[in-house]
């Protein structure tokens, strides 16, 4: 059990009473916990069904740019801990895949980080696809990326969990979405947090 917040770096029970720091194994403090928005609600994308867990606001923002780019691998379990349980029982049977990264990315964090952050869910994972370009998916290039994505293989599990970080327009992953539907498959979708323009949906 860590001591330590893995974001602040304060006391686990600095903010919190000893008696939450010795029951929950929560990596973050309860300081760091509450600032993240939960937005639990499902969103439609391009006809697409997408559970979605917090708001993308600027605590957020941080945390996830201190773990992708500041390559702090430490915080790996701060993003799905409420909800790892939770994810486990509703999906149970479903292989849990995830949006790749670019091979560049990947190389230069040294990690795949939606693999380490769903190591703690109780899922069957696989990596499952491929980004055919390694291509930015800043400005228009977010919408080459719905042909930019391809399978690793050609059988592909009945029933897919298809997870993201963070979903803005949505246009990678409706494209990881294709990539791997079938007509005899079915696929869930979550992405961890949204981005504030889907607040109305």
């Amino acid at each position: 059990m860590p001591i330590r917040c893995r974001y602040c770096d304060e006391l686990l029970f600095k903010n919190s009473s000893m008696i939450r720091y010795l029951l929950n194994d929560d990596p973050l403090c309860a300081r760091c916990r509450q600032s993240l928005t939960k937005s639990i609600k499902t969103i439609n994308v391009q006809g697409i069904k997408i559970n979605t867990l917090y708001l993308y606001d600027d605590h957020f923002r941080s945390l996830i740019i201190q773990y992708k780019e500041g390559n702090d691998e430490a915080l790996k379990d701060c993003f799905l801990f409420p909800f790892k349980r939770m994810i486990a029982q509703k999906y149970r049977g479903y292989t849990l895949t995830w949006v790749p990264s670019s091979n560049s990315k990947l190389t230069r964090r040294g990690f795949d980080h939606m693999a380490k952050m769903t190591e703690g869910i109780r899922l069957e994972k696989r990596a499952l696809l491929y980004k055919i370009h390694d291509r930015s998916q800043d400005g228009n290039d977010r919408y080459k990326m719905q042909s930019n994505f391809a399978c690793l293989t050609g059988r592909l599990p009945s029933k897919i969990l298809l997870i993201d970080d963070v979903i803005t327009t949505g246009a990678s992953f409706c494209g990881a979405y294709r990539a791997l539907k079938r007509p005899n498959n079915t696929i869930k979708c979550i992405t961890v947090a949204h981005s504030s323009h889907f607040i109305n949906q």
